[in-house]
């Protein structure tokens, strides 16, 4: 079924508790350094890493209200692929706290893969009403049609100047990615679409093997960019595009293209120089 462009201005919302368990599980999927991420001791419980914003985000972005609203079948939600996460991080999130997340769709388009569906996503204190994380969120379904294009003005900030000059980068790195990444994230980040861990649903939906949540590499990025910073320094925006799918098994190289005070740009490509995330911008302040 094509994709609705009458789901423009739409929202949707929904609530959960944020646990020591689910950000620690996060923090160890992705390997985060266990001194802190790991260390529930302390009073006030662990820090909580930046990127798993995406986790309770995923409780709109991923659920059956969006499909109501765009329209799409199941078949159809198998057929898409996040294309890009922008989030802005205003507070420190805390475990112990009641969250609520709001969507709201502010673009339906057709791209030459198939249709474009882009969302402003709101992260919020329950209690306090204290905004924690602001997103925009952009999925591909590949090969569905829209019946239309139609777009509002989004409320996400827009992005800064890209930093520094180019040339002024740190030495690449190689991230090793393990075949069973995609099952135990799919588990400890509780985002589970069956193309990252089912290699027969994944053939079915036209890619070449079962692969790593865009989140995932997102993610990795952000956990080296904030080892090569001060730990007095607190991740502040974390950007990229998601260029092409990595598949597990091999190993991504992070390359920082350019680099100012407390600002980053940043790429990752895939063992034959593919490009997986362009585009990617990280603050720090």
């Amino acid at each position: 079924m094509p994709i609705r462009s009458t789901a423009v201005g739409r929202s949707w919302s929904a609530s959960c508790d944020l646990t020591a368990r689910w950000a620690l599980a996060y923090a160890a999927a992705l390997d985060f350094p266990a001194d802190p991420f790991l260390d529930d001791a302390p009073s006030g419980g662990p820090p909580v890493a930046p990127g798993f914003c995406v986790c309770m985000e995923w409780l709109v972005a991923g659920s059956g209200v969006r499909d109501e609203i765009l329209g799409n079948t199941a078949a159809e939600r198998r057929q898409s692929v996040h294309a890009m996460q922008d989030s802005v991080f205003h507070h420190p999130m805390s475990v112990g706290t009641g969250i609520e997340i709001t969507a709201r769709v502010v673009r339906v388009a057709r791209v030459s893969a198939g249709s474009l569906v882009e969302l402003d996503i709101t992260t919020l204190e329950a209690a306090s009403r204290r905004l924690l994380v602001s997103s925009r969120f952009s999925v591909i379904f590949r090969g569905v049609e829209t019946d239309g294009e139609a777009s509002i003005a989004s409320a996400h900030p827009p992005m800064p100047p890209a930093p520094g000059e180019p040339g002024l980068a740190d030495a690449p790195l190689e991230i090793p990615i393990a075949r069973g990444l995609p099952h135990t994230y799919s588990e400890c980040a509780r985002i589970w679409n069956p193309i990252h861990t089912e290699r027969q649903v994944a053939l079915a939906a036209g890619l070449p093997d079962i692969i790593l949540h865009g989140t995932a590499t997102w993610g990795l990025a952000a956990r080296e960019l904030m080892s090569r910073m001060p730990r007095s320094l607190r991740l502040l925006r974390h950007s990229a595009r998601f260029r092409a799918p990595v598949v597990p098994g091999n190993s991504i190289t992070l390359t920082t293209t350019t680099r100012a005070t407390g600002k980053v740009g940043f790429t990752v490509a895939g063992p034959n120089g593919t490009l997986i995330l362009s585009e990617g911008y990280a603050e720090f302040g």
